[in-house]
């Protein structure tokens, strides 16, 4: 089932971007999620301007908190792998004694 209006097709879009960890398409989703939401609530009442702008804060709230936990995933993993790579095995000892008999 696919969305009724190009506000809730941009929510969902916007979702999509968060679900894929893709950084550039949740900014430009947000960025067109924002703008929709504002064009919507021109042409509404107060009341029910306001009770639409606290959905939409929902679903930025949402899409940002999605997008602080994937980046410090990724800093986690990030910092993994540098550790990883800075890793050297132990040389092999060089001995520079000798045994006499």
């Amino acid at each position: 089932m696919s969305p009724a209006t190009p506000l809730e097709s941009a929510a969902a879009g916007l979702q999509q971007a968060v679900e894929r960890r893709d950084l550039a398409a949740v900014e430009a989703g947000a960025r067109r999620y924002g703008e929709l939401s504002r064009a919507a609530m021109a042409e509404l009442p107060l009341a029910e301007a306001e009770a639409r702008m606290r959905a939409a804060r929902m679903v930025l709230e949402s899409a940002r908190r999605s997008i602080c936990v994937a980046r410090a995933r990724i800093s986690a993993h990030r910092a993994r792998l540098e550790r990883a790579s800075g890793y050297r095995p132990p040389a092999a000892a060089v001995h520079t004694w000798s045994l006499e008999a």
